[in-house]
């Protein structure tokens, strides 16, 4: 109910909340969300808005109680999920900063007969997971920021058809699951031990499924294309039957991205290819030494010979989100069309809400119009906005002159 808002708010909230419920007159519920930052101060409250979810034999329970704007919490501020309540019509549950320990989580999918999806967020006293259940209907589990997390292990799960993962490097076993085919993992903040830092260091040799089942992959590899480029191997495992490939990622300015043509160059069967690009705009001036900027360099130029009559001939649909028209966007998809072919149908170009790294709107004028020169552009108003927006549509018409006739080009 509702969404998340400032807690200056929240009595109003509640009172709303309360309201609602009390004249809630249905015998069952389909669908029944909180989303609000509401600590274990509120456990009282929240059980009885959890308690009627269950009387009213919900279908999709979503609790969000993370913070607003991030606020940092304690381990005892955190809301419990209650263990004294029956589920039997739950087909859904998504917790996002509610304590949840491996004991209950088990019970509600041996206890939640028709339960196809999970998803646990942010939950501390998380430390393991190990699902042994052939009879449970679970399609799909989540498992994100639970850094406390040591292991998973999910064997006999005969109808798991998706797995999403977000935190650092733990055990993980996958043994018989033969409907898994969609596989999202993601880096998470403030982690030492990356996991897909070690996928890209053994060539995806290692992974704890089986790859050639893979039909969908999303990986976010965050900072790794910015700052080690040189862990990219040119050639990784087979994912024979990878329909699907969404790559979320940073990199530097001037940085050539070809190097991530290797994942399509090992996805022979590939139909969609999906980008989420944020360029470091300020890396040259802050963090970067000439050694590493030369060798950045250099590995591109490796790179370009490496890729140069590559040919990806499934490949129907590409969505570039972050496109700014620099020359190594420009560069990227002008390989793609040529190794595409006729086969290519669809580009989009998606310049809206880029999340470039760093407060850019908050720089002094001198800085933005450095930036904006940088796209070579001088313009009045606000520089690098304007700049990179038109840097966008330019590079988009050259783009525009190397597709093919059959091939719809979307600019947003």
């Amino acid at each position: 109910m509702g969404k998340k808002r400032d807690r200056v708010e929240l009595p109003k909230y509640i009172d709303w909340v309360n309201q609602v419920l009390a004249s809630h007159q249905a015998q069952m519920v389909e669908e029944f969300r909180v989303s609000f930052d509401l600590d274990n101060t509120y456990a009282g409250i929240l059980d009885s808005w959890t308690c009627f979810a269950a009387a009213k034999r919900v279908h999709r329970l979503e609790l969000d109680l993370s913070p607003f704007h991030s606020r940092k919490t304690s381990l005892d501020e955190i809301y419990c999920f209650p263990t004294d309540l029956e589920w039997k019509a739950l087909t859904s549950l998504v917790l996002n900063s509610v304590n949840v320990v491996e004991e209950q989580l088990l019970y509600l999918l041996s206890d939640c007969p028709v339960l196809e999806k999970l998803s646990v967020s942010r939950a501390p006293s998380l430390y393991n997971l190990r699902l042994r259940s052939p009879n449970n209907k679970l399609k799909h589990l989540g498992l994100i920021s639970c850094l406390g997390l040591e292991a998973i292990e999910v064997v006999s799960a005969l109808n798991l058809f998706s797995f999403e993962y977000q935190g650092c490097r733990i055990n993980m076993l996958f043994k018989d699951v033969p409907q898994l085919s969609s596989v999202s993992l993601k880096w998470a903040p403030n982690v030492s031990c990356d996991l897909c830092e070690d996928l890209l260091i053994t060539k995806f040799s290692q992974v704890p499924f089986s790859i050639s089942q893979l039909k969908t992959l999303a990986l976010d590899l965050k900072l790794l294309v910015a700052m080690e480029f040189y862990l990219f191997p040119k050639t990784f495992s087979q994912f024979s039957n990878l329909q699907q490939l969404e790559l979320q990622f940073f990199a530097l300015y001037e940085q050539s991205i070809l190097f991530l043509c290797s994942f399509i160059h090992a996805s022979p069967s590939l139909h969609k290819l999906v980008l989420k690009y944020t360029v470091c705009w300020e890396s040259t001036e802050l963090s970067m030494n000439r050694e590493f900027w030369d060798d950045m360099l250099k590995f591109g130029d490796t790179t370009r010979q490496w890729v140069e009559g590559q040919k990806y001939n499934c490949l129907t649909e590409v969505e570039f989100l972050g496109w700014i028209g620099l020359k190594s966007d420009v560069e990227f998809v002008m390989h793609l069309i040529e190794a595409a072919g006729p086969s290519l149908e669809s580009l989009t170009l998606d310049t809206r809400d880029p999340s470039r790294v760093g407060r850019w709107k908050e720089l002094p004028l001198p800085r933005l119009e450095q930036m904006a020169k940088k796209v070579k552009y001088n313009l009045p108003g606000h520089p690098c906005e304007i700049a990179t927006k038109e840097a966008a549509r330019n590079g988009a018409r050259i783009v525009e002159t190397k597709l093919s006739p059959r091939t719809k080009l979307v600019l947003l």
